[in-house]
């Protein structure tokens, strides 16, 4: 059996949005489901993807606003890596999908609705990784009304996720 590296091509060019965003959920979940099923053969590659996957999810909606203090706060909850955790694809992909409609929002002024979706998505990935996301919105409470907020809070979650 052979595990060949993605094809990358398709991504970013011409390519809707949303169409991306489906090719790197089902790319992150096959990633997924290769390091659990590969019995170690294939752990460092399916790692390798999953990191290449969100790296590309980040250069869309990138670049992130910086929020002091953040970074620290998910390191410190103990963020627990893609493959040890509990995730299905639906999630993933709505992860994916919120961190891009929160960035789209930032950048036409849109709020309301959004932020209160994208907040629910980010509480659910954060349980879902072992972070309490009660003590990380009660440190950014001035910040949690922001879409561009959320994009940041799921893209850093998701680096520290897939780093080794």
């Amino acid at each position: 059996m052979s595990v060949e590296a993605a094809n990358w091509s398709k991504v970013g060019e011409g390519v809707e949005a949303e169409d991306e965003i489906s090719y790197l959920s089902d790319f992150l979940d096959a990633s997924i489901a290769l390091y659990k099923i590969g019995g170690g053969v294939y752990e460092s590659k399916a790692i390798r993807y999953m990191f290449a996957g969100v790296s590309k999810w980040l250069e869309m909606i990138g670049p992130l606003n910086y929020y002091p203090g953040l970074i620290e706060k998910l390191s410190d909850a103990g963020v627990r890596k893609l493959w040890e955790a509990d995730l299905d694809a639906d999630l993933i992909s709505r992860a994916l999908k919120a961190g891009w409609d929160c960035k789209i929002a930032s950048l036409i002024g849109g709020e309301g609705e959004i932020v209160e979706y994208c907040r629910e998505v980010a509480a659910e990935l954060l349980k879902s990784l072992g972070v309490d996301y009660t003590g990380i919105l009660k440190a950014f409470e001035g910040e949690s009304g922001r879409p561009e907020f959320y994009s940041s809070l799921i893209g850093l979650t998701l680096v520290l996720a897939t780093n080794i």
